[in-house]
């Protein structure tokens, strides 16, 4: 299990299910396990802390780096393969929809006969710009 070297480091670790454990977090004082870990079939290992620890700094917790969460070169190959840059263009496409959300919402007031605030109607054009940028 490629997981155990991680789950070697962490304190108070329990299982939660099929290749699924709970530890105390290593980035923040955890008197309760709030760290969640999560081997996946393919030996990737997913972390999440619910008090909001980033990732890098877990790892860097027990002294490891978040390319350990990767089975031996996967982390590169994944890079490589752009996975990457599907994953900046996926954060890119869920702002612009953050945008277009900020318009509709300018627009429904608009049209209810509410007026907007200097900051809303700042919002409103920066959020079109976003979009007018993006086409």
């Amino acid at each position: 299990m490629y997981s155990q070297a991680i789950l070697d480091r962490l304190q108070k670790v329990r299982p939660h299910g099929h290749n699924q454990w709970m530890a105390c977090c290593p980035s923040h004082e955890d008197k309760n396990p709030s760290l969640a870990i999560k081997e996946l079939h393919d030996g990737r290992v997913l972390i999440n802390c619910f008090a909001g620890c980033g990732g890098a700094d877990i790892m860097a917790a027990i002294g490891m780096s978040l390319s350990d969460l990767y089975p031996d070169g996967e982390l590169q190959e994944w890079m490589r393969s752009g996975g990457r840059k599907r994953a900046v263009e996926r954060t890119q496409a869920k702002q612009l929809d953050q945008e277009y959300i900020v318009l509709a919402i300018a627009t429904n007031a608009r049209e209810s006969g509410a007026r907007l605030s200097q900051a809303d109607m700042d919002r409103e054009y920066q959020a079109y710009m976003a979009v007018r940028r993006s086409v």
